[in-house]
């Protein structure tokens, strides 16, 4: 499913298994694709919250996209 949505803020729900010892090929992952059209470059916060609403760990939390610029983030990389 696609959801697009204007900076800033939004939000959409992230799905991740969480298990680093024995990925499986069933898990379950989001991809986050985040487009620049504007003229300038943006920097862009990401905060990840679990089901109970505490914020996750990331390995990094803060994102350039450049002007005309496209990034790609698979969440399940961002986990430490």
């Amino acid at each position: 499913k696609t959801i697009a949505s204007q900076i800033p803020p939004f939000w959409f729900p992230v799905f991740v298994n969480t298990d680093t010892d024995g990925p499986g090929g069933g898990d379950l992952d989001t991809t986050m694709v985040l487009v620049n059209v504007s003229g300038s470059s943006q920097k862009i916060k990401l905060t990840l919250r679990d089901s109970d609403g505490n914020t996750v760990a990331l390995t990094t939390d803060v994102f350039t996209v450049d002007i005309n610029h496209t990034l790609s983030l698979s969440i399940s990389n961002l986990l430490p």
